[in-house]
């Protein structure tokens, strides 16, 4: 079976929001203590200096709100430091300012901190501006940066329109509908839903069983009807992902059997 895994790198489209491409919608549009639970991905850049940075990316799962707020975040990238299934689990508080301090006690040697003002929940913004800093004599530590992201949004629903076939190929209609569930213990969302693709000279449809972590969906395909077949499809969502992004790849011998790349719209 053929994986194909998109990512979606939370620091590209903050930089491109930077620069005045596009608006989105704010989540929280006050200082006060909000509940925070949810999908939130965060990208981490330097402050001075070329790096590597220890942690580049942290994808995962809040909890709560206000005094009491707890996360599990995976490292996803970066210099190797810790394991890309190693959770490291938050714990913290949101004052009356709205003011958000995050910490973790359970990287080997280390301590890591994130913090983010309240003035940028406040700020009418979906994606948020923080610091992030680990401390200690363990091998992620790493002087203070700047924590780029913010909360992707569930992603249930439907999402049709057409994938191109291959490279350069035909537009192929494909029908995805997605259901998210709750956090898993490794803050990541577990997925299911059905996948139809209708080919040109017959009609495959699967069931869909996956995992959401930050703005990723990575899941396997399970044949319903159509020629025998299975496959894998991988996403990225950002914000309001009307528009995300797909990579199916269907296997087997059946008439769909091909790699299919392209934006589906949400309905």
């Amino acid at each position: 079976m053929r994986y194909i895994s998109l990512r979606l790198l939370v620091i590209v489209v903050i930089a491109s929001l930077l620069s005045g491409c596009g608006s989105v919608t704010p989540r929280i549009t006050s200082s006060a203590p909000s509940d925070l639970t949810g999908d939130w991905a965060f990208g981490i850049t330097a402050l001075s200096g070329p790096g590597p940075l220890a942690i580049t990316e942290l994808n995962g799962a809040l909890s709560g709100g206000g005094q009491n707020i707890t996360g599990v975040f995976q490292a996803t990238e970066g210099s190797g430091c810790v394991s890309p299934t190693f959770d490291i689990a938050f714990t913290g508080s949101q004052d009356t300012a709205g003011d958000l301090t995050l910490t973790s006690t359970n990287l080997p040697g280390n301590v890591a901190t994130i913090t983010i003002k309240g003035t940028e929940f406040a700020a009418g913004n979906t994606f948020l501006f923080g610091s992030f800093v680990i401390t200690g004599s363990g091998p992620c530590a790493e002087a203070s940066n700047a924590l780029l992201g913010g909360e992707v949004l569930n992603i249930t629903g439907t999402y049709t329109g057409s994938l191109t076939a291959g490279l350069g190929g035909a537009a192929t209609p494909f029908n995805v509908n997605l259901a998210e569930e709750g956090a898993n213990s490794d803050g990541q969302f577990p997925v299911t839903g059905t996948v139809t693709v209708t080919g040109p000279s017959c009609t495959n449809a699967f069931s869909l069983s996956g995992l959401v972590s930050g703005p990723n969906l990575n899941a396997n395909l399970t044949l319903i009807s159509g020629p025998q077949g299975g496959g894998t499809l991988s996403s990225s969502f950002v914000v309001q992902h009307s528009s995300p992004t797909f990579a199916v790849w269907i296997n087997g011998s059946g008439c769909n059997a091909n790699g299919y790349t392209g934006s589906l719209t949400r309905q």
